[in-house]
């Protein structure tokens, strides 16, 4: 939720879309008095259900807002919200919101694999659709060459790339060894990618002592843990990113893991910094926050009143998947607004 000025030129960028690509892009006429209707999907449970719940609040905070300086171009907005599971019936939610409903525009997905699969629909309703996540290196790109409904709010491994840096920068010369636990799919797959990438443009020479690759929503993870310990790293990536995250640093501290000099690169930390408890979190580590770090000295004081909202009223604090929801909506407001 930070103000600047490239963000600000992707808001006029797209925001033009709706005039400039006016025979690509179809915003249906609509009475004044009518709401608009956002269709949001995102996870409400399960392994990925905090990351959804953020999303949702962000989404939430940006519709009260607007609606309380009398909505968008004159006219309330409405959030009709269905959870995200796996493709097919996320799939065929987001065709309820379409063709029953009668959504404006579509917002929200987290999971790489149903934002590829959803891809095709969204193209084949001709709805305007603004990914918060689930976005690879490829995007929709792996399968659809040439989206014009489907938007995405970022690239989602700007993490790997930001964090392989860093630990470039601070450990460079501490580690020889390296291993890697990381979700077995596309963002785990080039997150990991990405790292070994940097390593080798900057002439880090190591050697592999192990890669890990648990499936989605695998929360046992001892087995993992013992082929971690077993290898002896000197340095451990892992782009673990939903409830298993904090599961992987309890069951690495439990196994003696972190009781040596190792070093951890977290790129999707941020995702789970609740849950990533002091007693199992080692100082020193390359934790990522991506977009949003909820206590930024310098934030914005749309990101300060946000983040104060939230600690209030859930006694908690966001992460950046409230980030790219509000900028979701916000893209929208500055097209149809």
């Amino acid at each position: 939720m930070q103000s600047n000025p490239r963000r600000r030129e992707l808001i006029k960028v797209v925001g033009g879309l709706g005039v400039a690509a006016s025979g690509v892009l179809s915003f249906p006429a609509i009475a004044q008095n009518r709401p608009i209707k956002i269709g949001i999907i995102a996870p409400k449970g399960g392994i990925d259900g905090t990351i959804g719940e953020c999303g949702l609040r962000g989404t939430q905070f940006a519709a009260d807002k607007f609606n309380a300086a009398g909505g968008i171009a004159g006219r309330k907005v409405e959030l009709i919200v269905e959870e995200e599971t796996n493709p097919k019936d996320s799939i065929e939610r987001l065709r309820k919101l379409v063709l029953q409903d009668k959504v404006d525009c579509m917002q929200g997905i987290v999971s790489s694999g149903v934002s590829l699969a959803m891809g095709p629909s969204v193209e084949e309703l001709k709805t305007v659709t603004i990914y918060w996540d689930g976005t690879t290196q490829d995007g929709v790109r792996e399968t659809m060459p040439k989206p014009r409904y489907l938007f995405r709010s970022t690239d989602n491994e700007c993490e790997a790339v930001m964090a392989s840096l860093l630990a470039i920068k601070h450990f460079k010369g501490k580690f020889a060894t390296i291993a890697g636990i990381n979700p077995d799919y596309s963002y785990g797959r080039n997150n990991w990618a990405s790292f070994l990438a940097l390593l080798k443009l900057f002439g880090v020479q190591v050697k592999m002592m192990a890669e890990q690759w648990p499936k989605v929503g695998t929360l046992d993870l001892s087995s993992h843990v013992a082929a971690l310990k077993a290898a002896k790293p000197d340095l451990i990536f892992s782009s673990l990113l939903f409830a298993n995250l904090p599961v992987f640093m309890q069951t690495a501290y439990s196994a003696g893991l972190m009781a040596g000099d190792t070093k951890f690169v977290l790129p999707a930390a941020g995702f789970q910094h609740t849950l990533l408890k002091k007693e199992f979190t080692p100082d020193g580590m390359i934790f990522g926050h991506n977009t949003l770090y909820f206590d930024l000295p310098n934030a914005s004081p749309i990101q300060k009143e946000f983040v104060q909202m939230y600690a209030d009223r859930y006694k908690d604090y966001p992460h950046w998947e409230a980030d790219r929801a509000y900028f979701a909506m916000q893209v929208y407001k500055a097209d149809d607004g």
